[in-house]
């Protein structure tokens, strides 16, 4: 989760960087795609914008994590 909020904070702030020619959409806005010439702050931009790729897997393993503490939760206790 910490990973995740790290990268999806660093997007936002490459956001106000990285200037609005740089991208196109002719086709509409599913198909925007980035122009050259690639930099090193297009590229991390890039990167950055594809947070849920961390956020996903990081929500998956939250709930095996809580799953695991209410198993063990659920042990100790007498019924």
């Amino acid at each position: 989760m910490i990973l995740w909020n790290v990268v999806a904070f660093t997007g936002h702030s490459l956001d106000t960087l990285v200037d609005s020619a740089s991208f196109t959409n002719d086709a509409g806005y599913l198909s925007t795609r980035l122009e050259g010439p690639f930099t090193s702050l297009k590229i991390w931009y890039y990167f950055t914008k594809l947070d849920h790729l961390f956020s996903v897997p990081a929500l998956f393993f939250l709930y095996l994590g809580m799953k695991a503490l209410y198993r063990n939760t659920m042990e100790g206790k007498e019924v």
